[in-house]
């Protein structure tokens, strides 16, 4: 389940992989959250 708050750390991840396969790299982005 994914809570309303995570929304924007999901949405950074997915701004990160779209740039990378601009870039021509493979298509994976990763953010890191301190709970």
């Amino acid at each position: 389940m994914v809570y309303d708050h995570e929304y924007r750390y999901l949405e950074r991840a997915v701004a990160l992989a779209e740039e990378a396969l601009n870039a021509g790299d493979g298509p994976f982005g990763s953010v890191l959250v301190s709970a």
